[in-house]
């Protein structure tokens, strides 16, 4: 990943024109993937503290936002004015959706944090640690990230209900969109079956892949609202 992460820093390094954005991104991932090592050292020193591991699936995130971006902006031209690609009250709409995904993502991770995949037996958790959890804990907190899974859906199916009459912003945003929910879809049903069949471990994975998976959809619908205009020659 490192080989990965140094060679687009230094594709954006020798790009020509220079772009100061791709360079800002490629650095963002140039530091933040040595230092997850640094912060995978501290879940260990803490003893699997629920705190430090959320703030290593926090950055993990952070990065894969990082990455969709830089590849989205690496395909648009080099020279010209950024511009809105659909109405402002898209974005804006866009910009929400993003703002409650992230919510929901930062909700699972305190369910992860809470539940008996937090680490083992004698790891701490958000509310106690394995021996205390009777259930309601874990029984709550999961109750609150369902909610914020649904309003996110919400929010969703309201933009969808405003590009029905907008042919070019439908056209713009129907690839990241459509991405968009059916990772949302799937990964609630995952996230439902999961908690039925007693959170088994295979399933906790494949959830903790589809934020990963859902994260990269949602830098991808953000940066579609905006595109460069080349400059006239």
């Amino acid at each position: 990943m490192c080989i990965g992460v140094a060679l687009a820093a230094i594709a954006a390094w020798y790009r020509r024109p220079r772009r100061r954005d791709l360079l800002g991104l490629s650095l963002v991932m140039l530091i933040g993937v040595p230092f997850q090592g640094v912060v995978g050292a501290i879940v260990v020193w803490t003893k699997v503290n629920p705190v430090a591991v959320q703030f290593h699936m926090v950055l993990s995130l952070v990065l894969i936002w990082a990455a969709v971006v830089m590849i989205v902006r690496s395909r648009q031209v080099d020279t010209g004015a950024r511009s809105l690609s659909v109405a402002a009250a898209v974005r804006r709409r866009v910009q929400l959706l993003a703002g409650w995904t992230v919510l929901a993502l930062l909700a699972g991770s305190v369910v992860t944090g809470t539940g008996p995949h937090a680490g083992d037996d004698e790891a701490k958790r958000f509310f106690g640690t394995a021996a205390d959890i009777d259930g309601h804990a874990l029984q709550w907190v999961t109750r609150v990230h369902s909610a914020i899974v649904w309003v996110t859906v919400l929010v969703a199916l309201s933009l969808l209900w405003m590009l029905r009459k907008v042919a070019h912003d439908r056209e713009v945003l129907d690839a990241p969109l459509t991405a968009w929910l059916i990772t949302a879809l799937v990964q609630g049903a995952i996230g439902y079956v999961q908690y039925a069949a007693g959170l088994p471990v295979a399933l906790v994975a494949v959830h903790l892949a589809g934020a990963a998976t859902l994260t990269g959809c949602t830098a991808w619908l953000w940066c579609s609202t905006t595109s460069v205009v080349a400059d006239e020659p």
